[in-house]
């Protein structure tokens, strides 16, 4: 706008625009909600940028651009950028190869299984099938990251008490937070259309970071009941130093 240019950045997770200049110090940062219309977007407050107020924008997918509608705006236009690792919804649906090591003695010994991905009704999820027949995991989806973020999160009930699968850093001697779903892991993709794999790494929780993912009972205040050993994956009560997944199909 003028000599000044103008970075608008998407919270999609949060439906927040956020405006900054790079080259501007003095121009203010405003982060403004926003909302969906039948033709783009419109801001719930005015972003003043120099001398113009904005609020409306039609959108264009051809070039991802949105272009303001409002008056005195200068024909104010902002062109999408998406991260080079950015994975749209329907590229994760299919069968994998789950890797992951197991601790045997002073060695970690390489173990695989099949899992399944589909996707949810909504296009918000995936359900992961295949680890055990008891249970799908969910796997929710980030449109501001494009990745899926695996979480701690109920599998099933014993009574009335809560199974648990639930997320653990073995690297760090096995501790956990009993039904902190804040803890869990997320993917990277390798970039290779043809051959597509997804890295697992910890998501970036302030309070732990997650390799492992074990069953957990609580009852149903959350007071920890300890592990729960009646369910399996490949013959074990725990998942562990999950690494990747390769896409078969």
């Amino acid at each position: 706008m003028g000599e000044d240019s103008i970075v608008a950045t998407f919270d999609y997770n949060m439906r927040q625009l956020t405006f900054s200049s790079p080259n501007n110090a003095s121009v203010a940062s405003q982060s403004i909600a926003y909302t969906y219309t039948d033709s783009g977007i419109r801001l719930y407050e005015d972003a003043e940028i120099g001398t113009a107020k904005l609020s409306d924008f039609s959108y264009a997918s051809d070039g991802m651009k949105f272009t303001s509608l409002n008056e005195g705006s200068g024909n104010f236009v902002m062109n999408g950028v998406m991260p080079e690792d950015y994975v749209e919804y329907d590229m994760y649906a299919g069968n994998y190869v789950l890797n992951y090591f197991i601790q045997d003695g002073n060695e970690l010994l390489p173990l695989t299984i099949n899992v399944t991905l589909t996707p949810s009704e909504d296009g918000t999820s995936y359900l992961m099938s295949g680890l055990n027949p008891n249970f799908d995991v969910v796997l929710n989806y980030s449109r501001q990251s494009g990745s899926l973020e695996w979480n701690t999160q109920v599998v099933g009930q014993q009574g009335e008490n809560l199974i648990w699968l639930n997320a653990a850093d073995m690297s760090a001697g096995g501790s956990l937070y009993p039904g902190y779903t804040g803890a869990g892991m997320i993917t990277k993709w390798n970039g290779d259309e043809e051959n597509v794999a997804f890295d697992w790494v910890s998501n970036g929780d302030i309070n732990t970071s997650t390799d492992s993912f074990c069953f957990w009972l609580t009852d149903a205040n959350g007071n920890s009941l300890g592990q729960f050993r009646e369910w399996s994956i490949n013959g074990y009560a725990i998942i562990t130093y999950i690494t990747s997944m390769t896409k078969t199909k």
